[in-house]
């Protein structure tokens, strides 16, 4: 594997686009939602149903809550 160590007062490189930045095909901002539940996949409602479950328990153990998190956030 080749390593490259990069010039600290080279000038930074242009933004390239996201995928995420695409315009949307609704008329107002109101209708965006960032989360729509009627298109929940059973998938991430197991996750959703263990998180609440570790919760409501009063579970201590902070980094499967954030693995847990991080799965259902990268669903989508």
């Amino acid at each position: 594997m080749k390593v490259t160590q990069m010039n600290p007062s080279s000038a930074p490189r242009p933004a390239l686009p996201s995928a995420h930045a695409t315009p949307s095909n609704h008329s107002s901002p109101a209708a965006r939602k960032m989360f729509d539940i009627k298109s929940f996949s059973s998938d991430d409602w197991i996750l959703l149903a263990i998180i609440a479950a570790l919760v409501l328990e009063g579970s201590d153990d902070y980094i499967l809550l954030c693995a847990l998190g991080y799965l259902f956030l990268a669903g989508f």
